[in-house]
């Protein structure tokens, strides 16, 4: 049985390694000592520790934040010594043909569970938010190419940008059926806090330089937003009142034999019904003539209220209540251990309900340096190359469980060049030995 078992990593492994995607999400908080690390319940609904009892320290227990775009912070920020400044020449003169990026963040601000015969019943408060946003175009290539500009007229398309932000309350179950089997379910509750999406626009520019003049034109699309009113004179800018919804996160594995584990989990599946300061905006076809080029046109106005409500808005209007998906992803994975202090593992990341699938794989390696330490490195495929590699550890110090993780490890010490990262710590309290 063991030689089929490994036999059964082998292909996983030349299955997945040459995957390619933009996603870049914990992949190393996933395989990092999958059995033992309390980190791992927030991929993982259907895990459970080896303890009776487990105590998430507030706002501690579990925080993760990963980042993923076409540009740096190079692209973005000059650095001078001790000085960063923001310079949108700058930007424009980094020659990108696409600008896009996302970013997820999470806080777990409290969590606690127990163990009551094959059940484990946990219980779970975090803030979490999202964030997209893309764009290219003629327009790009030829700031890119040229500050000055030429007379001419420019076309840019493909705009799009998506935030949100909630807080979820979880209850949930991990329970393990019999030795083959183990489940998971999660139950949320979800209280909005604000969201802003727009359509896919375009829109062209216009250089007369003979006047030293640039006009911006958009076709029209829309804008809608919720729990915060950008409308000019209102007098209840922030509610949230009526910005509920529901998720849940459900998993299940299957034990092939005592050293090999499969399955897969979901989660963040769910919607939130946004109907707290709903607005409608409307990017209007008119034409916006401002004095200089078109850099100076696209620096000139200076605050996002601003720039939403005088440059490009021509209409705004109560919103009807609306749901939205929440950013599901899907985690499938493999576990094999090779002895008592080596295990390898496969995994494969992809999101779900979004524009762009993205998905990555990725291999990692546990080894147990003892029963209260285990070290952690995985190489994942990615962006069109096989170069990231994450590490993590986890220290466990009587019932305080400590784990740090990160996914792409050269950028940490390449933060400025780096277009993708993923990083993640929990401090948990584990007690009570399962008999």
């Amino acid at each position: 049985m063991k030689k089929v078992s490994l036999l059964f990593f082998v292909i996983l492994f030349i299955l997945w390694s040459p995957i390619r995607g933009l996603a870049q999400w914990h992949q190393t908080g996933f395989l990092l000592d999958p059995t033992r690390s309390a980190y791992g319940l927030q991929f993982n609904p259907a895990w459970q520790p080896a303890e009776k009892v487990m105590i998430g320290v507030p706002a501690l227990n579990r925080i993760s934040i990963g980042y993923d775009a076409t540009v740096n912070a190079n692209d973005l920020f000059i650095f001078d010594g001790t000085s960063v400044t923001f310079e949108l020449e700058h930007l424009i003169e980094s020659g990108m043909e696409d600008y896009r990026g996302q970013v997820n963040a999470r806080a777990g601000l409290m969590n606690v569970g127990f163990k009551t015969g094959k059940h484990f019943i946990n219980f779970g408060v975090a803030a979490r938010a999202f964030g997209y946003f893309s764009m290219d175009g003629d327009l790009l290539l030829a700031l890119a190419e040229n500050l000055e500009l030429d007379d001419g007229v420019y076309e840019f398309d493909d705009v799009q940008f998506r935030g949100l932000s909630y807080v979820e309350v979880a209850l949930g179950d991990a329970i393990k059926i019999n030795d083959r089997w183990q489940v998971g379910f999660r139950a949320k509750y979800l209280q909005g806090i604000g969201q802003i999406e727009s359509d896919n626009f375009s829109g062209v520019a216009t250089v007369d330089r003979s006047v030293n003049r640039a006009s911006i034109q958009f076709n029209q699309a829309g804008v809608r937003s919720a729990g915060y009113d950008f409308s000019e004179g209102s007098q209840d800018r922030f509610d949230i009142s009526d910005n509920r919804g529901f998720g849940a996160d459900i998993a299940v594995q299957y034990n092939v034999s005592d050293d090999l584990q499969v399955g897969t989990s979901f989660v963040d599946l769910g919607r939130i019904h946004w109907k707290s300061n709903g607005l409608n905006f409307t990017i209007s076809d008119n034409v916006y003539e401002t004095p200089g080029t078109v850099l100076e046109a696209v620096t000139y106005y200076k605050t996002l209220e601003d720039g939403i409500r005088d440059v490009v808005v021509s209409d705004t209007t109560k919103a009807k209540a609306y749901w939205e998906n929440m950013p599901a992803m899907n985690y499938t994975y493999a576990i094999y251990n090779l002895t008592e202090r080596h295990q390898v593992s496969a995994l494969l990341v992809n999101t779900l309900f979004q524009t762009d699938w993205d998905i990555a794989g990725t291999i990692g390696y546990n080894y147990y340096v003892g029963k209260g330490m285990t070290v952690h490195a995985n190489v994942t495929s990615s962006n069109e190359k096989l170069a990231q590699l994450g590490v993590g550890f986890r220290v466990q110090a009587g019932p305080v469980q400590l784990v740090a993780t990160v996914d792409d490890l050269p950028g940490i010490f390449h933060y400025k060049t780096a277009k993708q990262q993923a990083v993640g710590f929990g401090l948990n309290l584990l007690f009570g030995k399962d008999e």
